[in-house]
């Protein structure tokens, strides 16, 4: 009886590990075929920088001594190379706001030491266990203190003023951050393709209607310039691009 307890348990063991090669095999073709278009890192204008990690971008803003990021890419060493260029210590980072916490959006949070973490509130799900991102593969927890944005919140870090606009659809807790009324930054809540706004990929959206839901949203968004995207690079002009959502 104990031997044939033993089999079964050591059969179960094998499925599941041959399960979870064939989800990462079939991830990673999944990731090589699909039409990722970032932007090479640099300047985009005087305050705003993109950062190229590979598969996606993450960007920093700069207003005086005022320095934060929007998301903080995949893991490269590349991202201190990128900031030493522009003369920037990473410890100077002030604040780095998550529009979601996928491996490829918080990748470096570890560079930045000193920077204070902001997320949606409807995030936390992701990453304290409760949520699952992919069937039994759930997002790691992020190993720092962070502090829960909701709807609308305003937050002032030094002279800039950055408001939370929740967008579900990608992932429940999905959000997108409005920088001085100005500049909107995504995420992946949204692609650009040709300038117009288009919804993420399909295969990586845990709920595609409620995403066009939250497009339609942020469609009615007033005096937005610029829209920046976690892989589609970035556009501005704002109402041209959201045409087909107003």
């Amino acid at each position: 009886m104990l031997k044939k307890i033993l089999m079964g348990f050591l059969v179960l063991i094998g499925m599941t590990v041959v399960c979870l090669i064939g989800f990462f095999a079939f991830f990673m073709i999944t990731l090589q075929t699909t039409d990722f278009q970032t932007v090479p890192s640099g300047k985009i204008n005087p305050n705003i920088y993109a950062i190229e990690t590979g598969i996606a971008n993450f960007y920093l803003i700069k207003n005086g001594k005022t320095i934060i990021c929007i998301d903080a890419g995949n893991k490269a060493k590349s991202v201190e190379k990128d900031l030493k260029n522009w003369g920037i210590d990473p410890g100077d980072i002030k604040a780095v706001f998550l529009t979601h916490t996928d491996n490829d959006h918080v990748g470096n949070l570890s560079l930045f030491k000193n920077a204070k973490i902001y997320l949606s509130e409807d995030e936390e799900q992701m990453i304290n266990g409760k949520t699952s991102r992919f069937g039994m593969i759930k997002n790691q927890a992020l190993k720092r203190e962070y502090t829960l944005v909701s709807d609308s919140e305003k937050i002032r870090i030094g002279s800039l003023t950055i408001q939370g606009i929740k967008a579900p659809g990608h992932t429940p807790g999905s959000m997108m951050y409005l920088v001085e009324k100005d500049y909107l930054f995504v995420g992946d809540c949204l692609n650009l393709k040709n300038n117009k706004v288009v919804p993420f990929f399909k295969k990586f959206t845990m709920d595609m209607e409620t995403m066009k839901k939250s497009i339609e949203k942020a469609a009615r968004l007033k005096n937005v310039k610029m829209i920046f995207t976690g892989h589609t690079g970035y556009t501005n002009d704002f109402n041209k691009a959201m045409e087909k959502w107003k």
